[in-house]
């Protein structure tokens, strides 16, 4: 009966890899409130503040069901969890990451979500599947990309890139036309960020080496230190292209944290003052 209930409730809930945990007491009849109502546990990083909207959701649309909400620090959150279910304490439902979901779908932690999985395409369930079958569910998805001008393009007769190496002719290109190649809002770091991670493995992704990596990772073919590996190798790769490519540009100027000590306050002051020396601000 208690697994009915979890599947009820994976299904009502949309947060991040949300899988349900096998714990030794899942169906016993011990787990009720005073009123009645069936106890479910559900762990999570994020503090109950986020999620509140949430549990007030769950709450109203499974009122037979009380939510006991453990929140866990990010810093230690697959520590405690891996202690739980290791002494068969594990919460009810929780919220995993691919990596975790896949660990703990190998070592028999989760039930298999097949039926809830089929509401969601195979791109958003791959991730947490393991040996053909669904142990976790997706919640959060985003979906990034790069803008162009398709005028600009066409007006200067510049075929769209179809590889990174492409992608930086491209912007040569429109540097040499006078035309600024590439914008991005700076307001937040994350775009940068994510952006230039998306390049990383999209272009290691497609290549005939890369392309199964995810597959053969999932089926225990690979291992996580031969995907940091290549993670951090394929880093250093881009890493140094983007350097050939901003060294190009004679605007930027190169400001080496070593010299500075690391220090922020140091590096700050050295901007403000080649920003006045360039009589860019007073």
């Amino acid at each position: 009966m208690k697994k009915k209930i979890v599947s009820v409730l994976l299904c009502a809930t949309m947060v991040t890899g949300l899988a349900m945990g096998c714990g030794k007491s899942s169906d016993s009849s011990s787990e009720k409130t005073s009123d009645g109502k069936t106890k479910i546990r559900m762990t999570y990083w994020n503090n109950e503040d986020t999620v509140k909207t949430l549990l007030d959701y769950l709450e109203k649309e499974v009122p037979d069901v009380k939510i006991e909400f453990q929140f866990i620090d990010n810093s230690n959150y697959d520590t405690v969890v891996d202690t739980q279910l290791s002494a068969e304490e594990g919460p009810d439902i929780i919220c995993e990451s691919p990596a975790a979901a896949l660990k703990h779908a190998k070592l028999g932690y989760l039930e298999k979500v097949n039926d809830l999985g089929k509401k969601y395409s195979d791109a958003g369930t791959n991730v947490y599947s393991y040996d053909g079958d669904v142990y976790a569910l997706p919640g959060i998805s985003w979906f990034e990309g790069t803008y162009f001008n398709k005028e600009l393009f066409e007006q200067n007769n510049i075929e769209l890139p179809t590889t990174f190496d492409e992608y930086l002719g491209v912007c040569k290109k429109f540097e040499d036309l006078g035309i600024k190649p590439l914008a991005a809002g700076l307001k937040s770091w994350e775009p940068m960020l994510k952006n230039s991670m998306a390049f990383v493995t999209a272009e290691y992704l497609s290549t005939d080496e890369g392309k199964d990596f995810g597959e053969k990772y999932r089926n225990g073919k690979t291992t996580l230190e031969e995907a940091i590996y290549i993670i951090k190798r394929e880093t250093r790769h881009f890493a140094k292209r983007q350097l050939t490519w901003f060294r190009r540009e004679r605007d930027v100027i190169w400001l080496d944290k070593q010299v500075y000590d690391y220090q922020d306050a140091k590096i700050l002051d050295s901007m403000i003052n080649i920003l006045k020396e360039k009589t860019i601000i007073n």
